[in-house]
Order: C-alpha cells, then sequence, then structure tokens
C-alpha cells in the first residue's frame, strides 16, 4: 500500500515539474521571438532550451529541475542584446536622410532639405547635420533678403535691379513666389523694351509708315511718360499732411489715372491727367498755427529721447500676452496663452488639442518657442497634439493634469532642458517619439500598477540607465519585465493616492483619516480628518509631504486648517513599512499650542 502511495506522489511531483518546464521554456522561446539578440546569446539560449526539452521527457525530476535553474540563469544574466546591429541601422536610416537632404539641396528645394536634416538630426545628432541645417538657415535668410530687395527694387520701378534680384533668390531657392515675381518683372522689362523698340521703328523707319499713325504713336509714348511723372508726383503727395477727405480725392485720381495709364486711349489719358493735376492744384498746406515751431522743436525732441531709450521703450509698446486657439473640432476650445515675461505658455478650455505639422512653422508659437520655459496644461483638456512642443529648447517644466489621455508622437521631441515628467494615471497612449532626445531628462513618475506599452522610440536617444522611474510599492517586477519602462532605474514609492487609519495619542486619544491626494515623484499631498470626543475636536488639516527612499521616512508638513475646532496646525513624521500598508515610530510636533505625541497609521484604501 506504501509502495503505491510513493508511486502516487512522485507521477504528482514529475506533473508539476513538467509544468514549471514548460513555463520556463514558453519565457526562452518568447525572447527568441521577440528580442534583439546577439548571435552569441541565441545560441547559450537554444542549447539551454534543448537541455530542458530532453530532460522533461524524461523521469529524472531531479534532471528536469537542474535544467530549469540552468534555463532561468541564462535568460537572468546570460543574454545579450545585439547593440551592434542596431546602431547600424540606425546609421543607415540617418544616412538616408542626410542623402534625400543633399539631393533636395542640390534642386534648391531648402524646406525638404531642412525637414530631411532634421530627421537625421532626431536619429543622431553630429557636427556635420549640425552644419547642414545651419546652411539651409543661412540659404532660407539669404533668399528672403533677395526677394525682399526685389520687391522694393520693383516697387520703385527699377525693374531691372529687380529681375537681377529675383534671379539670386531662384539660385537659392526655387520656389512659385520666386518665379511668378521674376516672370512679372522680365514682362515689365518687355513692355517697355516694346515701347522703346515702336519709338525707335517710327525714328528710323518714319518713310514707310503714315505720317499719322507715326504722330499718334508718339503722342502715346509722350502722354505716358507724363502720367508717369505725375503718379510719382502724386504718390508722394499721398504720404504728406492732408484731411481724410482730400487723400480719398486723391486716391480716386490716382486709381482712375492707374486704370487709362494701361489703355491706349490718348484722349482718356490726357483727359485723366488733368483732372489729377486739378486735384493737386487744391491741395494746399495746413495754415500756419501759432506755436508751430515749438511744437515741431518738442517733437523733435520726443524723437531724440526715443532713439536713446530705444532698447527700454519698444517692450513698453509690445504685448506681454499672445494667445491662439487651438481645441479641437472647434479650436476656441482650448485658449494657449503665452506670457512674455516669464515664459510661461499655458492651456485652458476642455476636450481635444489641435494636431500641428512636424515642422516649426506649423506651430502656432513658432515665434516664440525658443522663448517657452514652462508649460501649464489646465484640467479639462484631453489630449496633448501631435508636435505640440516639437523643439521647445528652453522648456524645462511642464504640468500634465489628470485627464490627459493621450500625448501625441513627437510631442515634446528634442526639448533638451526639460528635466521632469509626471505622466497621471489617465493617459492611455504615448505615442511615437513623444519625449525622443529629452536628453536632461532626469525623472519620470507614473502611477499605474500596470505600465501601458510604449513605442520603443517614445523615450529614445536618452541614456535611460541613468533615468530615475517613480513607480507604485510593489510594481518593480512588472515594470521590470516590461518593454522600454524596464530601461529605466526603477525606484518604488510606498506612499500611494489612498487612505490610511491613525490612531495617536498626547494627553488623550486621537484618531484621524490621512487621505493622499496626489503623487509626484517623492512628493505628496493631502489632509487629516481629525477627530477626538466625538465632534468636540474636530476638523481637516491640509498638509504637504515629501518621503526619503533612503531612510523610508516621511514627513508631513500641516499648512491650513478648515472647519477646525480645538485643533492646531502640526508637524508629522514616520516610517513606512517594508510592505507598504502602515506607517510606524509616528511623532507629533508643532508650534504655538500643538502638543506632542505619538502615532501610527494603517493602509485601508489604495
Amino acid at each position: 500500500m506504501a509502495h503505491k502511495e510513493d508511486i502516487k506522489t512522485r507521477i504528482e511531483q514529475l506533473r508539476i515539474i513538467r509544468i514549471k518546464a514548460n513555463d520556463v521554456l514558453k519565457e526562452a522561446e518568447q525572447k527568441l521571438i521577440t528580442e534583439n539578440l546577439s548571435t552569441s546569446s541565441q545560441q547559450i539560449l537554444k542549447i539551454a532550451i534543448k537541455n530542458i526539452e530532453n530532460a522533461r521527457n524524461g523521469n529524472d525530476i531531479k534532471a528536469i529541475d537542474s535544467a530549469i535553474a540552468d534555463l532561468k540563469k541564462v535568460i537572468e544574466s546570460g543574454i545579450t542584446f545585439d547593440r551592434e546591429s542596431e546602431k547600424i541601422e540606425k546609421q543607415k536610416l540617418y544616412r538616408q536622410h542626410l542623402t534625400k537632404g543633399d539631393e533636395y539641396l542640390k534642386n534648391k528645394h531648402l524646406n525638404k532639405a531642412f525637414d530631411e536634416y532634421k530627421e537625421a538630426l532626431n536619429i543622431n545628432e553630429t557636427d556635420e547635420i549640425n552644419q547642414k541645417i545651419k546652411d539651409v538657415r543661412q540659404l532660407l535668410l539669404e533668399y528672403t533678403l533677395s526677394i525682399t530687395k526685389g520687391d522694393t527694387h520693383f516697387n520703385n520701378g527699377n525693374i531691372r535691379e529687380a529681375v537681377k534680384e529675383y534671379e539670386i533668390a531662384l539660385k537659392i531657392y526655387y520656389t512659385d513666389e520666386a518665379k511668378r515675381k521674376h516672370k512679372e518683372a522680365e514682362e515689365k522689362i518687355d513692355e517697355q523694351n516694346e515701347n522703346n523698340e515702336t519709338h525707335q521703328q517710327y525714328l528710323t523707319k518714319g518713310k514707310s509708315i503714315s505720317d499719322s499713325k507715326w504722330q499718334a504713336q508718339m503722342t502715346l509714348i509722350a502722354v505716358r511718360k507724363e502720367a508717369e511723372t505725375l503718379l510719382a508726383q502724386a504718390n508722394k503727395k499721398m504720404s504728406g499732411f492732408l484731411t481724410d477727405a482730400q487723400k480719398t480725392k486723391l486716391a480716386n485720381a490716382i486709381n482712375k489715372l492707374n486704370k487709362t495709364y494701361k489703355g491706349g486711349d490718348i484722349s482718356a489719358i490726357s483727359t485723366t491727367i488733368e483732372e489729377v493735376k486739378a486735384v493737386m492744384s487744391k491741395l494746399k498746406p495746413p495754415p500756419h498755427q501759432p506755436g508751430r515751431v515749438i511744437f515741431i522743436l518738442l517733437l523733435l525732441g520726443l524723437v531724440v529721447a526715443f532713439v536713446s531709450n530705444y532698447e527700454k521703450i519698444i517692450p513698453l509698446f509690445q504685448p506681454t500676452v499672445k494667445q491662439w486657439k487651438i481645441g479641437r473640432p472647434h479650436p476656441s476650445d482650448i485658449i494657449a496663452t503665452f506670457d512674455v515675461n516669464n515664459g510661461k505658455l499655458t492651456m485652458s478650455g476642455r476636450g481635444k488639442m489641435q494636431d500641428f505639422q512636424n515642422n516649426h512653422k506649423s506651430l502656432p508659437w513658432h515665434k516664440v518657442k525658443d522663448k517657452i520655459k514652462s508649460v501649464d496644461i489646465n484640467s479639462g483638456i484631453t489630449t496633448i497634439g501631435n508636435n505640440a512642443f516639437l523643439d521647445c529648447i528652453s522648456l524645462t517644466s511642464v504640468n500634465i493634469p489628470d485627464g490627459i489621455t493621450k500625448i501625441g508622437q513627437h510631442s515634446f521631441m528634442a526639448c533638451n532642458n526639460l528635466t521632469s515628467i509626471i505622466i497621471p494615471s489617465s493617459v492611455t497612449n504615448i505615442d511615437l517619439k513623444a519625449f525622443y532626445l529629452c536628453t536632461s531628462l532626469a525623472d519620470v513618475s507614473v502611477n499605474w500598477t500596470t505600465p501601458i506599452s510604449l513605442y520603443d522610440h517614445v523615450f529614445g536617444g536618452i541614456n535611460l540607465d541613468n533615468v530615475k522611474l517613480y513607480i507604485p510599492l510593489g510594481t518593480q517586477r512588472t515594470y521590470s519585465s516590461a518593454a522600454v519602462w524596464k530601461k529605466f532605474k526603477l525606484v518604488e514609492i510606498p506612499i500611494g493616492i489612498g487612505t490610511w487609519n491613525l490612531t495617536g495619542r498626547d494627553a488623550v486619544k486621537w484618531t484621524a483619516k490621512i487621505v493622499v491626494q496626489s503623487v509626484e515623484k517623492n512628493k505628496f499631498k493631502g489632509y487629516f480628518d481629525w477627530y477626538r470626543n466625538g465632534n468636540r475636536y474636530s476638523g481637516r488639516e491640509y498638509y504637504e509631504g515629501i518621503y526619503d527612499e533612503k531612510t523610508r521616512g516621511v514627513i508631513l508638513q500641516g499648512t491650513r486648517l478648515e472647519n477646525a475646532n480645538g485643533i492646531a496646525i502640526g508637524i508629522y513624521k514616520a516610517t513606512v513599512s517594508t510592505n507598504g500598508k502602515e506607517l510606524t515610530k509616528g511623532t507629533w510636533g508643532g508650534t504655538g499650542t500643538t502638543t506632542s505625541g505619538t502615532w501610527k497609521a494603517t493602509l485601508v484604501n489604495k
């Protein structure tokens, strides 16, 4: 009978050990499939898998157990990733963007070249790519200057000089704008050449053309030249001291002369010339007024003072607050406000934020993006748009409120002065490269008990080994096996959002509920609800707390009272138990009438 019991026991032990072997095998096979292991690590892992399969097929419990231990050891410490192939792939992608950028630059497509160089920079920041981006920016500046000079020459009638500037712009950046302006200037020159050619024809070939036709053409040329001279004088008058009524009359006359000038009706041009002259003859200078000389001298004095204090005066006339509508689908649902004085960008409203294109100029605040130092997103907003704070190089802090569900792709990419991020539990989606190249990042705080899935490059371009990830107590094992999250330096914070029951005493017994409302890294906030002897002594005391991860100690500093009866603000110290469910060795003290005492608390709801 005893022999049969031994057999049953052995069969049960064999069944359990085989189940255990199957679980370890699944884990190992999954690593082979999903993770980018080096060739040597793959070979070691395959040998260990083969050994455990052979042992599992036998009946030797010790052999199976030994094979399981060996495979676990390989999984835990014998695997290295093929970083070299990843590096090669990264370099290949970098070169592809670089080559495309060079090709676009060669074909004078500066914006496309800039975008490709920027993508290359996101992959690998090198002196080479920084210089190319600098060169493209310089070319864009030179293009803009040439277009501006060309426009100035064109408006002043220096058409040939305008053509030269437009040609320079086209050589720098081949755009539809430059082509159109160059074409208009050349057509204007052709028109002038045609008039000159016609004039010369009639001078040299007058015998072959009828005298009347020759006379008409010469008259048209003379009338047009007179009109051009008069138009220049009239436009100059428009910039002088005129009443509104005088300006209106003169503007109407100028417009009429411009229209008739383009036609070929000599009579109409001559008539309009006389009308303009008549209007201009009635424009009398302002009458002399007593004190006018004094007024002019005072005005000159103000001008001198303004020039001397230009840098101090100009900011007084510039708006200190800028606003944009960025809601989706209704832009007015969310208002973004930038304070020039402190560099703070505040988002307020409700609903989703707009998504923006992957270039700086698509951002409403692109002109001030390098001055943004902090971002405060108010409650009620549910998403952070794609590329919202792309390349905000001065950004050091951001407030992401509870209620945000999505952080869009590239939203904080290349914010290389951002040092800390607190991601609320409401976030369920962090899109591609959201925090890519945030190279100054020192810590990230999250409060999920189960981490959300991430794309590989959400925190790409950052040495995550040096970045602290603050996580809830008891979740280290989960985070250490989660893709991307496991690369951080994990720090468990035992104080989480929840409620604790407190008992304590000084001269008499006290009871209270400690409520933790919010947690940020190793800091937390909430309140005590105190009561003693029924409701005779009661009230709410708000506090701010801090946790020391080295000593496991907490300090709660009271900040204000609400509906207080017989209680005062105090300072509370305790130690967190290893399981994170108790606060022990508690003491309290304070100022004024606060009595020293001892206390302890037990977690009841988290």
